[in-house]
């Protein structure tokens, strides 16, 4: 007997296949979680809703968002574009209510971070064992390189139809194979009718390319060739055909055209600019040299003008007043009246002080100096000068005390320096300078320079680049007239330094001076008077000489000279033991004669000035003494007794 009745067993076999069920459920459900984690595409399970239940990896990392965002209830319609949502809308809908048995879509997908991405998207339905759907599988995969591949695929397919210019393919028979609208055009400006072949215009370039002649090459067409097309040609051997590519080049051409045209007319305009600028180049180069010359003239007007009234007071009124003196001395070394000697002393000494005042004129208006032929003498004297009448020390520096100087260059540089120093009077507010003279190639730098108040140079500058000071301004216009330049370096408080720089213009050389005359005279016997020869070109002065000299027994007056070629002669002919020499003559001066004349006689120079320059000149020269013409008699005579003493020694 069956101690089981059948129901048991049948409840038990239940329970049995319950319990495999659950096992097998639990085992797809491992199976299945471990497909969805470990596959390479993005998977995910979503209820009817369509909200996300489950996915895997690879779809957060495909649709750029997390696991814990995505089941937060999201649903796949929050991340489409709008282009593309109702599209996704209209097919997911029908799918999610069973009506439907496919779901399979692609469209655009915006990540998280913004970026749009292409999705292939597959879907199917879970259903219960009644057969309705309770959830939704679905596969996506990231198409973005191949959906840009079939756009670009699509691109160069639109490439030759969209293109602006000309594209062909012509097979090597002459067929048209391909021609877009731009081609089209061309063709019927070259005579194409619409027929199969190409004009002939075209079919050239087929068969130079099937040659195997590549590379660009231009056609012209239109009315008298005005138009012009660059096409690149490339045989395509396998295919029997050759593609044409053109690219409009008349309005390059045109621009060509008209910049050579350009170039020409500019090429005729920069010949003829070149011929008027070497026109005004050479009337500009006239016009300085006249400038430059008239500078020079203006100059030599200048210092002739200055010499002429300064010979007016030396040659005349000096003189006069000379020989007043001499005449006036002469009366009162005989005259014995005391009254009336001392009213002749009041005279004298007025005779003085007017041949002081006018000498002083004379030298102010022309330094005789400035005429012996060296720049660094004359420069010499001014600076003894300034300092006596203006109190300026002047410290004066010279790499070489000859410098090849023109009369006019040394003369203007001269006034140039002289009013530079007037200005450091007036303005410096100092009682020292310098001035410093040097050589750089072929070219006289003068630098003056003081320690003063200083200046703003630009504020001194008109608007046309000159300084406005007259002064400086005088400077400067002569000195570019002459080829110079003027620098100005200072600053407020802090001192001036102006630099002149002139061209070395060689002076034209100087005759040769006479041969000394050799010798010299038997010297006065002892107890005999001194035999002397006057030298001076102003008959009052050679008056006055002789009375006061022939008042003295022991001085006897041989003869006169009015010129320094006369003094020559003379001394050879009548051979004096002792020659008053005046510095400045006529044909020969007193200089040049005492040069010649030194070793046949004791000299003694003679001169309105008593400057030391001309002393030293004179001495140089050869003289052994020198005077002054407004020395007392006496002096005079006792110069001549010590020439003579020499002559014995």
């Amino acid at each position: 007997m069956d101690d089981n009745p059948p129901e048991h067993s049948l409840n038990e076999s239940g329970n049995r296949l319950d319990k495999r069920r659950s096992e097998l459920d639990a085992e797809l459900k491992a199976a299945l979680r471990a497909f969805f984690d470990n596959a390479v595409v993005g998977a995910a399970i979503l209820d009817r809703d369509a909200r996300f239940i489950y996915m895997n990896d690879p779809y957060c990392r495909i649709v750029g968002y997390g696991r814990e965002e995505l089941m937060a209830g999201m649903t796949p319609l929050d991340f489409i574009p709008d282009a593309d949502r109702e599209r996704v809308r209209e097919l997911l809908l029908p799918f999610l209510r069973g009506e439907t048995a496919k779901y399979d879509i692609e469209h655009r997908h915006v990540r998280k971070d913004g970026a749009e991405i292409w999705v292939h998207v597959t879907a199917g339905l879970i259903r219960d064992a009644a057969g309705e759907p309770t959830r939704l599988a679905a596969i996506i995969e990231d198409i973005t390189p191949r959906k840009r591949a079939e756009e670009d695929l699509i691109s160069v397919a639109q490439f030759a139809r969209e293109n602006p210019d000309p594209v062909l393919r012509i097979g090597f028979d002459g067929h048209i194979l391909f021609a877009n609208s731009p081609a089209e055009h061309l063709m019927r400006e070259l005579g194409w009718r619409g027929e199969d072949h190409a004009p002939p215009g075209l079919l050239m370039l087929v068969n130079t390319a099937r040659e195997g002649v590549d590379g660009e090459i231009e056609i012209k067409y239109g009315p008298d060739g005005t138009k012009s097309m660059d096409f690149t040609r490339v045989a395509l051997v396998e295919k029997g055909c050759v593609n044409l590519y053109g690219r409009d080049t008349t309005e390059r051409r045109q621009a060509e055209d008209a910049l050579r045209r350009s170039r020409r007319d500019l090429e005729a305009v920069n010949q003829t600019l070149e011929q008027r600028i070497a026109e005004r180049t050479a009337e500009a180069d006239a016009r300085t040299a006249q400038l430059r010359k008239l500078a020079s003239e203006l100059t030599r007007t200048e210092q002739r003008e200055r010499r002429r009234f300064a010979q007016m007071l030396h040659d005349h009124l000096q003189q006069l007043l000379v020989g007043a003196k001499f005449n006036a001395s002469i009366i009162e070394r005989r005259i014995t009246d005391t009254n009336v000697r001392r009213y002749l002393g009041y005279v004298i000494e007025l005779l003085d002080q007017s041949i002081a005042a006018s000498r002083s004129l004379t030298i102010e208006l022309s330094p005789p100096v400035l005429f012996e032929g060296k720049l660094f003498p004359a420069l010499q004297w001014l600076v003894r000068w300034m300092e006596e009448n203006h109190g300026l020390r002047i410290e004066l520096n010279s790499e070489d005390e000859v410098y090849p100087l023109d009369a006019d260059m040394r003369v203007l540089l001269f006034q140039c320096v002289r009013e530079l120093l007037f200005n450091v009077v007036k303005h410096a507010g100092v009682t020292e300078a310098s001035i410093t003279m040097g050589r750089i190639d072929s070219s006289l730098r003068i630098v003056v320079e003081d320690r003063g108040s200083g200046f703003d140079p630009a504020e001194m500058k008109a608007g046309s680049g000159e300084f406005s000071g007259l002064g400086l301004l005088n400077i400067q216009e002569r000195l570019i007239l002459h080829g110079g330049v003027l620098e100005i370096a200072s600053a407020p408080g802090a001192g001036t330094r102006i630099t002149i720089t002139a061209p070395l213009i060689l002076h034209e050389a100087a005759p040769a001076p006479a041969a000394e005359i050799p010798g010299r005279g038997a010297p006065a016997k002892p107890g005999q008077p001194i035999r002397v020869l006057i030298a001076d070109d102003h008959a009052v002065v050679r008056d006055g000489l002789s009375q006061i000299l022939q008042a003295d027994p022991t001085v006897e007056v041989v003869g006169t000279a009015a010129d320094g070629q006369q003094a020559i002669d003379l001394s050879v002919s009548l051979q004096p033991d002792v020659v008053l020499m005046d510095v400045s003559m006529p044909r020969v001066s007193g200089i040049e004669a005492t040069r010649r004349l030194h070793r046949s006689v004791n000299i003694i120079g003679l001169s309105m000035h008593s400057e030391i320059d001309m002393a030293e000149r004179m001495r140089e020269a050869g003289a052994v003494d020198y005077i002054v013409k407004t020395a007392p008699p006496e002096e005079v005579i006792t110069a001549i007794h010590n020439a003579a003493r020499k002559t014995h020694a």
